[in-house]
């Protein structure tokens, strides 16, 4: 009643549905993971950029620790100051732009003037840019404030340059 031809036909057929099933299966998983991988990699970078501490009174300026930024293009470094000797106005550097890196090609623009009151802090951003000349690798930047009374605050950031 059976023939031998079919059922060797119908279990092919099976085995064929199977691998085809299974490569798909894999190419799913494979690409989901890169997926989540890559998401989890940007949301933990933004959240670094996003959550900085807030100045307190024993730490006055808290920033970014490393700005990570590619030739040419602009990143941001975040700053965070805490007024405790009674100064309303904060200057920073010269005119809120100082540079730093080999041959001066990292540029961090920042507020020129921040006011905050006695026993507050306050946050912002400053720009930085690397120049498409730039020599590639990591380099210490020194941040500087100055304040009306002649009170100063600083502290240092790393800037890691890449293609």
């Amino acid at each position: 009643m059976f023939s031998k031809k079919g059922s060797l036909n119908l279990s092919i057929q099976a085995i064929v549905i199977l691998v085809m099933a299974m490569a798909l299966l894999g190419l799913g998983l494979g690409f989901i993971r890169t997926m989540f991988a890559s998401g989890t990699n940007k949301l933990i970078g933004e959240l670094d950029n996003i959550n900085i501490m807030q100045a307190s009174d024993s730490q006055p300026i808290v920033m970014t620790n490393t700005v990570k930024i590619n030739k040419g293009k602009y990143a941001q470094l975040q700053v965070s100051l805490y007024n405790k000797d009674g100064a309303t106005n904060y200057d920073i550097n010269t005119n809120g732009v100082f540079k730093c890196g080999t041959g001066d090609s990292i540029t961090v623009t920042c507020p020129a003037k921040v006011s905050m009151p006695l026993r507050e802090s306050t946050s912002f951003g400053c720009a930085v840019s690397a120049a498409s000349t730039a020599t590639e690798g990591l380099f210490t930047c020194q941040f500087t404030t100055a304040a009306t009374d002649g009170n100063s605050l600083s502290g240092s950031f790393f800037v890691e340059v890449s293609v």
